[in-house]
């Protein structure tokens, strides 16, 4: 039914948020200084909350002006572009070292 289908699918989106998030806050915890982490952890939850805004914007446009085949098209496109400049981004791991 429905239901069944809406429960599975809300089931494994908390799978994904349970596994990506606490990554996340993990990698900024350990990349910001002390002395600004509140700071870090704030740009965080606003970047991601004004992510979510605009995809959730561009998501309804998609879906209301076409179809909502053009909204997963969109999400694909956006996923592949992602996996495509992911392996260029560079770490520095003594950004934040304190100078001596």
């Amino acid at each position: 039914t429905n239901l069944t289908v809406g429960l599975i699918g809300v089931g494994l989106w908390g799978l994904q948020l349970g596994s990506t998030q606490s990554l996340l806050l993990a990698k900024v915890a350990d990349t910001a200084p002390d002395e600004v982490r509140g700071t870090a952890f704030g740009i965080y939850y606003i970047s991601v909350g004004l992510a979510i805004f605009a995809a959730n914007y561009v998501s309804g446009y998609l879906s209301k002006e076409f179809s909502l085949s053009a909204v997963f098209l969109f999400s694909a496109v956006v996923a592949a572009a992602a996996m495509l400049i992911l392996p260029f981004i560079k770490e520095n791991p003594n950004r934040f070292a304190k100078e001596a």
